[in-house]
Order: C-alpha cells, then sequence, then structure tokens
C-alpha cells in the first residue's frame, strides 16, 4: 500500500511539473497556438504510420457533392441581406 501511495504521488508530481513546462512554453501572442498547430501539420509530424486512403466510392460522392455546390449561383451582392435563417 505504501508503494501504490509514492507511486501516485510521483505521478501527481511528474503531471504536476509537466503543466507547469507546458505554462511556461505557451504562446503569447495571438495565432501562435495556431500557427504551431498549421506547423505540425505541414511537417507530418504527427503523422498516422497508418496511412488510410480512401475507397472509389467514397471519392466519387466527395466530387458528386463539390459538383452539386455548381448548382447554385452566387449572388452579385449580398449587401442588404439579413443573414437570418431559413430566407
Amino acid at each position: 500500500m505504501k508503494i501504490l501511495h509514492s507511486v501516485m504521488v510521483i505521478g501527481v508530481a511528474m503531471i504536476s511539473t509537466s503543466a507547469l513546462a507546458m505554462e511556461a512554453s505557451a504562446p503569447t501572442k495571438p495565432g501562435d497556438q495556431a500557427e504551431a498547430w498549421l506547423n505540425v501539420q505541414a511537417s507530418g509530424a504527427l503523422a498516422s504510420s497508418n496511412p488510410q486512403a480512401a475507397k472509389t466510392i467514397q471519392r466519387d460522392k466527395a466530387a458528386e457533392r463539390l459538383m452539386k455546390t455548381y448548382d447554385f449561383p452566387i449572388k452579385e451582392s449580398y449587401y442588404g441581406d439579413n443573414f437570418t435563417p431559413g430566407q
């Protein structure tokens, strides 16, 4: 029981230490965190080691949804619209 208590105390200490380290290195300007996430995505540092390709049917459905967006004309101007839902 005493060993379990010691392990728990050490675990809590390690977690709080890592939390303090994260706070110390926290972004200071707006947008820093977003920039960091974009850099992680671009570098592929956290990419899956198990790449998953889309199936043909999934690609076809996605292309179909994209093409459907061209069925509706884009207004010349949104000036004066009240942007309420359902209109």
